[in-house]
């Protein structure tokens, strides 16, 4: 079998992690699979490559390009770099899986042809397929109906002007020709289609999945100590991207700050201390006290979730989060919130508690409830439920299995044009 992959980069994570998780897996298996990115690392792994090189030039041609597509509204349209590739070794590959399209390196308008010459898996690690311009729509219902009167215009892939009612009507044109199957990381994503411009295409639900990880052999007390960490208080643990400076406007570490906030200004949970990984952020001394905040962990991050009582993760937009599904492999119950697909990772009252998102009250409230419930129970149906749900292997057999019946259906194949 030969797959080739598209992805944003080969670094970062979300969908960028799934998609270097796929391919290690592929080719561990015997395929011969490649990774065709946007934007790589000075030294990427065997089999992946990148479309544009990381020189200033390419940089600024790059930026250029970005600018313009946020100008004019028309995204994914200024990028050639891959038709190029693609009419060169395009025989070399039996099936193309795409992960996220956006990003300034793929130019949509290519994708009908692509789709009569291969089949197409299109992978929504988010939304962008079906609005007329951002990632998440956040509480915005429009690309149901066609977009327009956009209220975020700024949310990313961000856009100057409201041009999206005439990119909503190109994607869907596009795609409508095109028809790609469509990959939902998580049900709610499946639901989103079902309402969208896009209700006719194949659908199919692949959740994401990671590889299970030994268990620490190591007390809780003893991992807490090695970390440096208070070993009689109850420790909360929060890890994103960009820790409580928040990496993207999708993540939510106010909430979590406010939540903390009100727990101290109650008097609750004085033997507490939240433990933040991915970036610093000063913060007033009303709270700042409460908090233990850590830089980007490149390696030793399961000693933090081996360490920790509870796992809190408020965020703003998701699809499936895959730090949830690290919570959960390690046992962790977890407070998050009622976005996208959190609530699939987490049940509520069963592996934690689930709440209204942006709302540090009620946050504040769960994770004092929370405190209160038999910890090891939930953490323990946690890990349950990730070993049923949400392993890597699963995920892994789900794409083969899609991508093998795909391949042996047979293409008629006319010449790539735009």
């Amino acid at each position: 079998m030969k797959v080739l992959q598209l992805s944003t980069s080969d670094y970062g994570g979300g969908a960028e992690r799934v998609a270097r998780d796929l391919h290690a897996a592929f080719r561990k298996q015997g395929w011969r699979a490649h990774l065709l990115a946007g934007r790589c690392r000075k030294a990427p792994p065997e089999g992946v490559e990148a479309l544009y090189e990381r020189d200033w030039p390419t940089r600024a041609w790059s930026r250029v390009r970005f600018e313009w597509e946020a100008a004019t509204g028309r995204q994914a349209s200024t990028s050639k770099a891959f038709e190029n590739w693609w009419r060169v070794r395009k025989a070399e590959w039996d099936v193309v899986l795409c992960h996220n399209l956006h990003g300034v390196y793929f130019d949509l308008d290519i994708l009908p042809a692509l789709c009569a010459e291969r089949p197409v898996f299109a992978v929504l690690h988010d939304l962008w397929l079906l609005t007329g311009h951002c990632a998440f729509p956040y509480e915005c219902d429009g690309f149901r109906r066609g977009c327009g009167s956009c209220p975020h215009l700024r949310s990313l892939p961000r856009v100057w002007f409201d041009r999206t009612a005439r990119e909503w009507d190109r994607k869907m044109d596009l795609l409508l020709r095109a028809r790609p199957t469509l990959v939902c990381v998580s049900e709610w994503a499946a639901r989103q289609v079902a309402a969208s411009g896009l209700r006719d295409l194949r659908t199919v639900v692949v959740r994401n999945g990671l590889p299970d990880l030994p268990i620490v052999g190591e007390s809780k007390a003893s991992v807490r100590r090695r970390l440096g960490w208070p070993v009689d208080k109850l420790i909360y643990l929060y890890v994103s991207s960009g820790g409580l400076q928040g990496g993207t406007q999708y993540k939510d570490p106010r909430t979590l700050i406010e939540a903390a906030r009100n727990l101290v200004r109650a008097s609750c949970r004085k033997d507490a201390v939240i433990v933040t990984a991915g970036g610093r952020r000063e913060l007033d001394p009303e709270v700042s006290g409460m908090f233990l905040q850590y830089d980007h962990i490149s390696s030793g991050l399961q000693d933090f979730y081996a360490a920790a009582d509870v796992f809190v993760f408020p965020t703003k937009a998701e699809s499936l989060p895959l730090v949830l599904i690290e919570a959960a492999r390690a046992g962790l119950p977890t407070v998050t919130v009622d976005v996208a697909g959190c609530a699939e990772v987490v049940q509520h009252g069963a592996t934690g508690l689930v709440v209204a998102p942006q709302n540090p009250i009620e946050f504040a409230r769960a994770m004092e409830t929370i405190a209160t419930m038999d910890l090891v129970s939930m953490g323990r149906r946690a890990r349950e439920r990730y070993l049923a749900e949400f392993t890597e292997e699963q995920m892994v057999d789900a794409y083969q299995g899609l991508l093998l019946g795909a391949a042996s259906v047979p293409r008629r194949t006319p010449a790539l044009s735009v």
